[in-house]
């Protein structure tokens, strides 16, 4: 699982990015593992395994149960990877992406917009024709601004994200099967 792209990028927003965390996060995954086990055969401090372990936890990608040792009354915590969460929260964020990204080519298709020459900020047409086609921070007269090209950027985004996000699903069918 830690071979795919999405799913090792999206890991490392969750844990910090080095291989200290690769190793518990590897450990983990496919396996029912106590937090000691995982420091054990990664060589890795106790603390370092639970702390990357809650962060895990608290973003729903880990769950632990806890059982009481009936010899000397300390808790055991054997975790568990949660491979559907990952799965659904990228998908969640591919949607919320696919959307914004729709959302801005809906409004750059829409609008006009004009620029300023001097500090190159831009504006829609409302905006612009409020402040009579001058730039409302040091006076400049607008210029119109073609947005083709930032279309074009926008839709290109859009089917590369939607191709990712189509590789990523057949990668996931093919683990499951």
């Amino acid at each position: 699982m830690l071979k795919i792209p999405l799913i090792k990028e999206y890991l490392f927003e969750v844990v910090e990015k080095n291989e200290e965390n690769l190793k518990i996060i590897d450990c983990l995954i496919n396996n029912k593992i106590t937090d000691e086990k995982i420091a054990e055969s990664t060589n890795i401090k106790i603390n370092t395994v639970r702390k990357i372990l809650y962060k895990l936890y608290d973003s729903h990608l880990a769950t632990y149960e806890r059982n009481k040792d009936k010899e000397t009354n300390w808790f055991t915590y054997t975790w568990t990877f949660d491979n559907e969460n990952i799965v659904s929260e990228l998908s969640f964020r591919h949607e919320t992406k696919i959307s914004k990204l729709e959302d801005i080519l809906e409004s750059e298709e829409n609008n006009s917009f004009y620029i300023c020459p001097k500090d190159e900020n831009r504006f829609d047409f409302a905006v612009a024709l409020q402040n009579k086609f001058k730039c409302p921070n040091c006076s400049t007269e607008l210029n119109w601004h073609d947005n083709e090209y930032r279309i074009s950027i926008i839709k290109e985004k859009i089917d590369a994200s939607i191709s990712e996000f189509n590789d990523f699903e057949k990668l996931i069918k093919n683990l499951k099967t």
